[in-house]
């Protein structure tokens, strides 16, 4: 890759192919080096990508974490329903049935 100041070069992540010149980042989302002539800008922009990626695998792992524990506690909740003899009300949508 060319390097020019008008140039920017994104770090890739660590499964992707590394051209010559472009930085991969571990699975942490942390940089494993940084070349000797990156600029200022380069560097800030680098750190936030690094920064924005961490936040986003972070927000991601807690609403899969919340998803899973709304799913244990439906599951929970239609076996209660079930010992209570009510089937009418474990239907999806908890319509009432017919009659």
């Amino acid at each position: 890759l060319p390097h020019s100041p008008s140039s920017v070069h994104m770090a890739l992540p660590a499964n992707a192919p590394s051209p010559v010149g472009v930085l991969r980042l571990p699975a942490s989302g942390q940089v494993v080096a940084a070349a000797a002539d990156d600029s200022p800008f380069e560097s800030a922009l680098r750190d936030a990508h690094g920064r924005l990626m961490a936040a986003h695998v972070a927000a991601v792992g807690t609403l899969e974490g919340e998803l899973q524990r709304m799913r244990c506690e439906n599951t929970v909740l239609r076996m209660r329903l079930a010992e209570l003899g009510s089937p009418s009300e474990c239907r999806l949508g908890g319509a009432p049935g017919p009659g």
